[in-house]
């Protein structure tokens, strides 16, 4: 999409794709807008994305996943947020529930290399009709051989969150239920906390606007907030 402004500051669409033109101070202005996650394009600098120690870690992240490289532009400011803000996370153990094939667990692992990091998931790769689905990963041996760095805990959360011991500095949820589990999740594990923790919950502010509303109220009941991104992600920080 192309936006140019008018005289009077008024953004017209207008010709070629990426490139964003505005008025300022009798001035204008041109930039090439790059897209950095569906929905989202911005015309700064996205040099982080290409930092050698990132890279490293989302490539072995990426390997782990039959379909990784299609998916490298997709989720790279995704994981990058996650990965970075779990390497400024305090002391204490690292948990994530959803894990699947285990991209973004193995990035945290080598970006942010924490102490004890437990993986959650059922790893049962189904449908609601009982279905196999081919994105997910079933196969809890492929996870405990790729994974011998951290602690891979099979079973259904919340309820299997009770058989963890710990106290969380970083915890990322990666569910997609629609928020009833998240919101179960956040239930379980926010007293689990230690001040300063973080917390990120992937698709908080997805296209269904009830689920963030929903979990913006969970939240708050637990008093704590929610801080959205353009990428709708949801970061609770523990104070």
């Amino acid at each position: 999409m192309f936006l140019r402004c008018d005289a009077e500051g008024a953004g017209v669409v207008d010709l070629d794709p990426g490139i964003y033109e505005f008025r300022q101070d009798r001035h204008f202005y041109r930039a090439t807008f790059q897209t950095v996650h569906h929905g989202v394009a911005t015309a700064h600098s996205t040099a982080y994305l290409d930092a050698p120690e990132f890279v490293a870690a989302f490539d072995r992240g990426l390997a782990l996943y039959p379909s990784g490289e299609s998916e490298r532009q997709n989720l790279a400011l995704k994981v990058y947020t996650t990965a970075s803000l779990a390497k400024q996370a305090p002391k204490g153990d690292f948990i994530e529930v959803g894990v699947s094939w285990g991209v973004f667990a193995r990035t945290i692992l080598d970006y942010a290399k924490p102490e004890r990091f437990f993986l959650v998931d059922a790893w049962e790769g189904l449908y609601d009709d009982g279905e196999a689905c081919v994105d997910y990963c079933s196969d809890i041996d492929f996870i405990r051989r790729s994974f011998p760095d951290a602690v891979p805990v099979q079973g259904m959360a919340p309820e299997i969150l009770d058989t963890i011991d710990g106290e969380f500095a970083f915890v990322h949820l990666e569910l997609d239920y629609g928020g009833d589990m998240e919101i179960a999740c956040l239930e379980a594990l926010v007293p689990r906390c230690v001040p300063g923790a973080i917390i990120i919950i992937e698709n908080a502010y997805s296209s269904q606007s009830s689920y963030g509303q929903n979990l913006d109220l969970a939240a708050k009941a637990l008093g704590v907030t929610i801080t959205g991104t353009a990428q709708g992600q949801g970061i609770i920080i523990i104070h």
